[in-house]
């Protein structure tokens, strides 16, 4: 049996969803366990905003919610974005989002991972999925920031490719070509099995 497509109202055929594309694989303790990562649905809203702002207050050591007024409503927010969702045995584990910028550059923000699954390449597959989202809808870099202090963020971002590019007081800009990027993986595809 061949792959599932629908006609569409013109009478031509939808491309079948590429399943691979949604399906990643995260070792823990020795055992593959998949990892969906999905576009986000209003349902997420609340465990969302959650594992942001958790993340955000473990970082910081307090939280100041007025900062964060795009959590109130991530579907209206990032309405023009796409805002990914990472999911492990049926719960939410990872966000990450890109908004365009322009059109060529796409921003990366709110990367976010629970704090006990970090490490274990959820934050990279999240990235790489960004990236290529971004790269098929012919967007050619990516950028990002953090502050300079944030050392596991700088780091994570290099590790991955990005270039930093710039300092401001006290933040840490990155950037990274996407179409240099994906030309290197089709070179060594090792790449894409990286983990952070």
């Amino acid at each position: 049996m061949g792959d599932l497509q629908k006609r569409l109202a013109n009478q031509k055929w939808e491309e079948p969803v590429r399943i691979e594309s949604y399906r990643h694989w995260i070792e823990i303790d020795e055992v593959r366990i998949p990892v969906k990562i999905l576009p986000f649905q209003p349902e997420n809203q609340e465990t969302v905003r959650g594992l942001i702002l958790e993340g955000l207050e473990e970082r910081w050591g307090y939280l100041d919610e007025s900062k964060n007024p795009d959590l109130e409503d991530v579907g209206v927010s990032y309405g023009e974005a796409t805002f990914l969702v990472a999911w492990l045995d049926g719960e939410i584990v990872g966000t990450g989002a890109f908004i365009p910028r322009s059109e060529r550059v796409v921003e990366i923000v709110r990367m976010s991972v629970l704090r006990e699954l970090r490490r274990q390449g959820i934050g990279w597959r999240i990235l790489r999925e960004l990236c290529r989202r971004a790269y098929e809808s012919a967007y050619r870099e990516a950028i990002s920031e953090t502050t300079n202090t944030w050392e596991g963020v700088i780091e994570f971002y290099r590790q991955f490719g990005f270039q930093i590019t710039r300092y401001v007081e006290d933040d840490v800009y990155f950037g990274l070509d996407l179409h240099e990027f994906f030309v290197q993986l089709s070179e060594s595809p090792e790449t894409w099995v990286r983990r952070s």
